[in-house]
C-alpha cells in the first residue's frame, strides 16, 4: 500500500485556495457577482441570488446603498419604478442608487432617490433666506 506524503495531502487544498483567491469558486460570503446581463448579489455565497424588488446593502465604509433588482440584476441607469423615476450608477461596478445628489445629465434625485421634476424651490428658498 502506498503511503500518502505530506504534499500529496495538501496539494488540493493548495488549489483550492488558489482559485478562491483568483474568485474561481465564490462561495462563503456571499457578494456581488459580475455576469454577462449585469451585477448580481449573491446573499449566502452558496449562488442563491437577491430576488427582484429593493434591497438595502452595506459596503466597507458601513453605507447601506439601495438596489432594485428585476430578474435577480440590478437595475443601472434610468429606472422608472412603481411610477417614480430613480437613477442607478452604470460605471462598471455594482450600481446603487443616486441619493441627494446630481445624476450625470444634471438632474437632481432627491433624498429618497426619486427624481425632482421641480428644483425652482429650492432656488426660491435659498434667495429669500439671504
Amino acid at each position: 500500500m502506498r503511503r500518502k506524503t505530506r504534499k500529496t495531502i495538501l496539494l488540493p487544498f493548495l488549489i483550492l485556495a488558489l482559485l478562491i483567491a483568483m474568485g474561481a469558486v465564490a462561495y462563503g460570503a456571499g457578494g456581488w457577482v459580475s455576469t454577462e446581463g449585469g451585477w448580481a448579489y449573491d446573499k449566502s455565497g452558496n449562488g442563491e441570488l437577491k430576488e427582484d424588488g429593493w434591497g438595502s446593502i452595506s459596503n466597507e465604509a458601513g453605507d447601506n446603498l439601495y438596489y432594485y433588482f428585476s430578474n435577480k440584476l440590478a437595475l443601472s441607469g434610468w429606472q422608472e419604478i412603481d411610477g417614480y423615476t430613480f437613477y442607478f450608477n452604470e460605471d462598471g461596478e455594482p450600481p446603487y442608487l443616486y441619493q441627494n445628489r446630481t445624476a450625470p445629465d444634471g438632474s437632481y434625485l432627491g433624498a429618497d432617490g426619486v427624481l425632482v421634476e421641480d428644483t425652482s424651490y429650492a432656488f426660491i428658498m435659498e434667495s429669500q433666506l439671504k
